[in-house]
């Protein structure tokens, strides 16, 4: 997961930080520090998440979040902060039943992948996503 701080970042230039794997999970902490270090890419996957950590929102620069092989049935109505930054979001291969209506307010966001998830519909909202190139919602 990481040094001691428990955040990493596998290319400097692109400001990415790697929380996959995590031993212990990822929490609040990691985050805060992401945040601190500048995080541009935050990949969360395969760390058994039942739900995202606390703080994302707090995370100014971030473009993209993979959060994407765990077990997340639902994703956080704070997730609209990150309405200016955020292009793509990676949510796939989860538990998520249904998506916040917060979603809408992602209007940078060009990339979202819904893939082999539990969602029976989309939100409204999505039809505010007006630079959305890319939606993935298979089975």
């Amino acid at each position: 997961c990481g040094a001691s701080n428990g955040v990493t970042f596998k290319n400097p230039d692109e400001k990415l930080c790697d929380l996959s794997k995590c031993d212990g999970g990822v929490t609040e902490v990691h985050v805060k520090q992401a945040g601190k270090l500048g995080c541009r890419h935050l990949i969360l996957g395969k760390n058994g998440l039942v739900a995202l950590p606390a703080g994302l929102g707090a995370l100014a620069a971030l473009t993209t979040l993979s959060c994407a092989e765990n077990k997340l049935a639902e994703l956080p109505e704070d997730i609209a902060a990150l309405a200016a930054t955020l292009t793509h979001l990676d949510a796939s291969d989860n538990k998520l039943r249904k998506l916040p209506e917060g979603i809408g307010a992602l209007t940078a966001l060009r990339v979202l992948a819904l893939y082999k998830n539990e969602l029976a519909t989309l939100p409204d909202a999505v039809g505010r996503l007006v630079n959305l190139e890319d939606l993935n919602v298979f089975n």
